[in-house]
Parts: structure tokens; sequence; C-alpha cells
């Protein structure tokens, strides 16, 4: 059976504008992940809140430190009208690590303890969860597959690196292997996917894995799930095309709702950060980050 395709929360990139024009285009995904929603000053983060306002289809994410920011978090997406939440346990930025969210609730056993609890008492909302296998150990997952095993998940996201690898540091493929025969729920691969033989490499390791998300692949490769189910690449001159079609569409609409060269530009360029150089051309990408000005911007792509 074909896997769920997920696109996977990041950051500043993939909120609303990307989530819906992606999803508009051929090469969509099954699932669209919105970036976390956390507590400040007390309550739920408005910005994160508009994001989803603007893409109601979104799985919501949440990250917490303590339970009663997990009630917070998850009766205000209930009030507004959400029926599924995804629950951030892998983030591995250090501000957020250090006070006991993402990654560094996997080393609060009485927090999980006490989130399963609340999850039977919510019976109008569905969980999912995304984990990394630990913060320093590679097994440490171990000491909380008892928890999140009761927990009623639709399923589990696992980034296969530890926090001091956040994004480029080896993958711990073994782990992920065992994880996916101990959970007791449905497996979705997230990690270094960018190409369909990355996509062939994890289902050959872990047949019974139900999805793979993908993220940074995907800003850089739009097209990528679509090339797998075809069973072909694209030549470098259509996957091009594609890209440049997704971010053009993405800086027309930021056009039209941001104000100034220097808000524009700082949401635009980063989505180019993880084009490859070899399908857009080093000279171009170069010049795209030296943009200080939409003019300049819009010269560099018409190298």
């Amino acid at each position: 059976m074909e896997p769920k395709f997920f696109a996977a929360p990041m950051q500043g990139l993939t909120e609303a504008p990307w989530r819906r024009l992606h999803r508009a285009s051929p090469w969509r995904a099954d699932e669209y992940c919105a970036p976390f929603l956390r507590m400040e000053r007390g309550e739920p983060r408005r910005k994160e809140l508009r994001d989803l306002a603007a893409d109601p289809l979104a799985l919501p994410q949440v990250i917490f430190r303590d339970l009663d920011e997990f009630l917070a978090l998850t009766d205000a997406l209930h009030c507004a009208g959400y029926s599924r939440v995804d629950l951030n346990l892998g983030c591995p930025f250090p501000p957020q690590v250090k006070k006991g969210r993402g990654a560094g609730a996997l080393l609060n056993l009485r927090l999980l303890e006490a989130v399963a609890d609340a999850m039977d008492s919510r019976p109008g909302l569905t969980f999912s969860l995304k984990m990394r296998p630990g913060v320093d150990e590679p097994d440490s997952w171990r000491a909380i597959l008892p928890i999140i095993n009761r927990m009623p998940l639709d399923h589990i996201a696992i980034h296969p690196r530890l926090i001091a690898d956040p994004y480029d540091g080896p993958l711990l493929l073994d782990q992920f292997a065992l994880m996916a025969t101990e959970i007791e729920h449905p497996v979705v691969y997230n990690g270094s996917i960018d190409s369909p033989a990355d996509i062939d490499r994890i289902l050959q390791l872990a047949p019974s894995v139900a999805g793979i998300m993908i993220g940074r692949g995907l800003i850089g490769r739009p097209t990528l799930i679509a090339e797998w189910r075809a069973g072909s690449e694209l030549q470098p001159a259509e996957r091009a095309r594609a890209l440049r079609r997704i971010n053009a569409e993405l800086f027309n609409e930021m056009s039209q709702t941001l104000c100034g060269d220097t808000q524009i530009l700082q949401k635009i360029k980063p989505f180019w950060l993880y084009a490859p150089e070899e399908i857009i051309g080093r000279k171009t990408l170069k010049t795209i980050k030296k943009a200080a000005t939409v003019k300049a911007y819009e010269a560099a792509l018409k190298l």
C-alpha cells in the first residue's frame, strides 16, 4: 500500500501561503502540517492562530512544557473548530528544549503520563505525535515507549536524529527501524528526504512505515512526491520550472500582503536556501542571496 505523504511543519516556511499553493498544485501531499502553536504571554500565540485560520485544512501542531500549556493550546484549537492536534516532541531549538518543550519534553516522563491521561478526557480531539529517538542517547525512546503506546494516537512521526544533530547530523536509521517495530501506532518517517530514491530507501528499511514526512526536500523540490508516485524523475529543466513557478506565486502573494522590500525579501529569500544549485544555477542563487531590493530580486531570477 502506498505510504501517506506529509508536508512537514517548518517555522517561517510552511505557513498558510505555501501550504495552500502546494496543495493546489499537481504535486500535492496528502497532509500539510502547520508550524507549532505555542503559548505567549499566557495565551496561545495569535500569529499562529491567524495562520491556521488562513488554512483550516492544515494539521495544527502544539509545543508545550507542562500540562497547563497542553490543555490551554488544545482547548484553543478545539474552540477554533479543529478536531486533530499534533504534539511536538521533536523540536531541537535550544531555547525551547531548555524550557522543557519540544524534544525537551521527552525527558519529562511525569508530563507525558499526565498528557496521556488528559487525552482520554478530550474525546472531541484526535492526536498524533512528532518525536526524536532522544535528546542525548539514541535509545532513550525506550523509557517513554510504554507511555506513547497507551496514548490514543493516529500516528507517530519520527525524525531519527539526536538534538545535538538537529537536521544535518547522522541519521539513526537502526534506531528508527527498531522504533517502527515496537511502537504500537502507525509510524511516519521524517528526515533528509531529497529524492525519490530516498523514499524507496526508507520503505525498504522499514516496510511497515505508514507514511513519509518531507520538509526541506519539498521546499527545494516541490515535485518530489509526484515524481515518486509517477515512478520517474523529472528532467532538471522541468524541476527548475516547477520551483520557479511556486516561488513566483509565493512572491506575488507576499507582494500583495507584506509592506516594503525588506519584509518581502525576508520572507521569500529563505525558500531559495533549499534550491539545488545544479538545478537553479550557482550564479542565480548567489544573486538572489545578495538582492537588497525587490527589483534586484526580480532581476536575479531573469539570469
